[in-house]
């Protein structure tokens, strides 16, 4: 059974990811790339600040995120997130080119995991 559930800004563990989904102002430290070139994740200061300034942030401020299946979301999803293989992240690209201009053959994947977050705006 797959849970349908919410999270506060106290729930998340992340508070980059929790500043990028607009439950609290990003702090200077995680902005400026610090934080993440500490962490080992950066060969510097300046490219975790380059691949910072380069990250979507949603543009408005949200209590909450809301999370689903995608086939039983009671909400109208905002962000879908997908979790899948190479192969599958390709075949979702070609259907959405086909979708858009309809000159590649869709194939028909079979998506194991699909969840819905929802923003919920304050």
């Amino acid at each position: 059974m797959v849970r349908k559930f919410y999270a506060t800004v106290e729930q998340h563990a992340c508070k980059g990811g929790a500043g990028m989904l607009g439950l609290i102002e990003i702090p200077e430290n995680i902005k400026s790339g610090e934080f993440y070139h500490k962490l080992g994740r950066f060969s510097s200061v300046e490219h975790a600040g380059e691949t910072m300034q380069a990250v979507p942030i949603v543009d408005f401020k949200t209590y909450a995120t809301a999370y689903a299946p995608l086939g039983e979301t009671p909400f109208e999803p905002d962000v879908v997130v997908l979790v899948v293989n190479p192969r599958q992240a390709m075949m979702i690209a070609q259907a959405n080119v086909y979708e858009l201009i309809h000159e590649i053959p869709p194939i028909s994947p079979a998506f194991n995991r699909c969840v819905a977050m929802q923003l919920l705006r304050l």
